[in-house]
């Protein structure tokens, strides 16, 4: 389950970055 949580982390920082990045 930590494996899943840590991807599940990464690819929320990866959407925020690029809806960040398109305002």
């Amino acid at each position: 389950v930590a494996v899943m949580e840590a991807g599940l982390s990464m690819a929320v920082n990866t959407l925020s970055k690029m809806a960040s990045s398109q305002k």
